[in-house]
C-alpha cells in the first residue's frame, strides 16, 4: 500500500508529463503555498483585530488549516491538473464588517 506522499508524488509526475516538468510542478506548489500562508495571515489579522486581537493566533491556524485541507482534497479527488486552492478574498472584508457591528 502506498503512503500519501507516494500517491501525491505519483500524481505530480503523471500531471507534469503532459504540461511540463516535475520541477515546475513542485515550484508552482511551493509558490502557491507561500501565497496562501501570506494571505491567511493577512486576512486573519484583518478579521481578528480590535477586541478579537487575543484570538489572532487561532484565526491564523484556522485559515492555514482550512486551506491545507482543501488543497489535499483537491490533490486527491480532483481530475483537473490545474487547480490551485485560494482563500476567498471577497468575504474577508464582509466578515470584518459583520464583526465590527
Amino acid at each position: 500500500m502506498a503512503t500519501p506522499i507516494q500517491i501525491i508524488t505519483k500524481r505530480i509526475r503523471q500531471r507534469a508529463m503532459g504540461s511540463g516538468s516535475v520541477t515546475s510542478a513542485v515550484l508552482t506548489g511551493l509558490f502557491a503555498g507561500a501565497i496562501m500562508v501570506i494571505t491567511s495571515i493577512s486576512y486573519a489579522s484583518l478579521i481578528f483585530s480590535g477586541d478579537l486581537q487575543p484570538y489572532l493566533g487561532d484565526g491564523i491556524v484556522m485559515g492555514l488549516t482550512s486551506v491545507t485541507i482543501v488543497a489535499f482534497m483537491l490533490a486527491f479527488f480532483s481530475s483537473s491538473a490545474h487547480l490551485i486552492p485560494q482563500i476567498d478574498d471577497d468575504t474577508a472584508p464582509v466578515f470584518v464588517l459583520f464583526i465590527a457591528l
